[in-house]
């Protein structure tokens, strides 16, 4: 359900992109894509705390009906309703001032002003309706949590489509997050109480400062690196909007969304486990625990490096055909993109194992020191080299300060990490030797992508398969492919 999840974004960007542009002016399409970006910020109102209850939840879910449980819930759903109301009541009146501030012209500005308001409404409610589906994660049901957000995305593209139709221009993109978001959530809550995911009447136990304490001592580092990677994601678009302009703020919005896929995919993986992982931390089960850490890492570094090859080969032609020429991408760009997916793919799985293990105070800090590192260096950058200059930035921060960090501290959790450093280096290498020589190779046709990239890609992914995988994971499928070739056999 995860990959189908996935599979719905893509089809979402697919379809979306091409329809806004045929609606939208690049200039109106620029503003939504920094109005999202702006948004993204007002979410850290959460401070970290729906990650928090879910991980905590986790630690007292075979008692449903216990003190703690309750506790939970009912601090985390007051507290949520709170957040919810001041994120909404602050991005509206933010939004009063955000067109001079962001340089907006005065044709636009009054657009702006109306669809950040919109966009404050929905995460406000958003996040005071977050506590309903919490129990997911810690039941290991995040089956149904992605199954929730296909149904957002379909809904949210159908209601986009009517939008559009009906004349709202740049409003249907806010708007068009309102049903889905309802329909999920009743939907959620209807699975979770049929389940037995919430206590009892007698277990509904009243919220309390220490609920509120231990939720907040785990939260704050979550808002930390929340807010440390928000500034490096969110800033990107701010800081070419300002220093490049918004043409060249659309064009990156548009070029990197297949990047974007592509993290989502590699980091799926991790993110599915991590629920079953905390189990096996909780219950002190160290040696699966690592063995089972070693087997997502490979596999999500595997797929982190065919999506690298992908975007170095063929991401410039799709992107021009799937604007229509509108807009315009180049290979130099895909080559950063390309690298930049393989060390996120790596940083995360090892940031993302602290999480698992309760305690992020390790990590906490590090995408703070990577947000000041990339904001200093990436706004020079891109007012002198543009896009070119605020991807070579990005790539620089996290390989010198994230993955170097990260990996220096994730044997405190799992000890040695000498076993994932050979799948490493041989990904590295297969990447350098398939995406170097590409530089001399037309891409401006399908005939390129047919006859070169995709059997490229093919190739690369079994020699990648072989080098980077476990052993025990290429047993596992083949011992899938040798059922799905005979299903009747043994």
């Amino acid at each position: 359900m995860g990959y189908a999840l996935v599979g719905a974004n893509i089809a979402f960007t697919f379809l979306s992109i091409p329809l806004a542009l045929r609606y939208l002016g690049k200039d109106e399409f620029g503003l939504w894509a920094l109005s999202q970006q702006i948004s993204g910020y007002f979410l850290l109102i959460d401070l970290g705390l729906s990650s928090a209850m879910s991980r905590l939840l986790a630690n007292h879910k075979d008692a449903v009906n216990g003190k703690h449980y309750g506790q939970l819930l009912t601090t985390g759903g007051f507290v949520f309703v709170g957040q919810g109301v001041v994120l909404a009541v602050f991005g509206s009146l933010f939004a009063f001032v955000a067109p001079s501030l962001f340089n907006i012209n005065a044709g636009l500005s009054n657009d702006f002003r109306n669809v950040l308001i919109i966009l404050s409404l929905l995460s406000g409610l958003t996040i005071a309706l977050r506590s309903i589906t919490a129990p997911l994660w810690a039941f290991q049901r995040l089956d149904v949590s992605y199954g929730l957000g296909v149904i957002s995305l379909v809904g949210g593209l159908a209601c986009l489509w009517l939008g559009f139709r009906v004349g709202w221009g740049v409003y249907s993109f806010a708007l068009a997050g309102i049903p889905p978001l309802i329909v999920s959530t009743v939907w959620g809550f209807e699975f979770c109480r049929r389940r037995g995911f919430y206590p009892t009447r007698d277990g509904w136990i009243k919220p309390c400062w220490a609920a509120f304490h231990e939720m907040f001592a785990f939260g704050k580092d979550v808002l930390l690196l929340s807010i440390g990677s928000q500034l490096v994601n969110a800033s990107q678009i701010m800081i070419l909007g300002r220093f490049a302009g918004l043409e060249a703020a659309a064009t990156f919005a548009v070029g990197t969304k297949f990047y974007a896929m592509g993290s989502q995919l590699t980091g799926r993986l991790f993110d599915s486990s991590a629920p079953a992982l905390t189990e096996m931390f909780v219950q002190h089960d160290s040696a699966r625990l690592s063995r089972r850490f070693g087997d997502i890492f490979r596999t999500s570094l595997f797929l982190g490096t065919i999506g690298a090859v992908g975007l170095a080969l063929a991401n410039t032609m799709v992107v021009n055909w799937w604007t229509s020429g509108v807009i315009r991408w180049n290979f130099t760009w895909d080559l950063l993109l390309g690298a930049m997916l393989m060390a996120t793919t790596c940083s995360r799985c090892f940031v993302g194992l602290f999480g698992v293990a309760g305690n992020l105070r390790p990590v906490r800090n590090l995408y703070l020191i990577e947000a000041v590192v990339f904001i200093a260096a990436g706004v020079p950058a891109a007012a002198w080299f543009g896009i070119s200059g605020l991807l070579g930035a990005a790539l620089g921060t996290q390989l010198l300060v994230t993955l170097t960090f990260s990996l220096a501290v994730v044997p405190r959790v799992v000890g040695s990490v000498a076993p994932l450093t050979g799948p490493a280096l041989f990904a590295t290498g297969l990447f350098a030797a398939v995406a170097l020589p590409a530089i001399f190779l037309p891409r401006e046709s399908a005939v390129y992508t047919l006859l070169l990239a995709g059997p490229a890609v093919l190739l690369f992914s079994c020699a990648a398969g072989l080098t980077i995988l476990s052993q025990e994971t290429k047993h596992r499928l083949l011992c899938m492919a040798r059922r799905v070739m005979r299903p009747g056999g043994d």
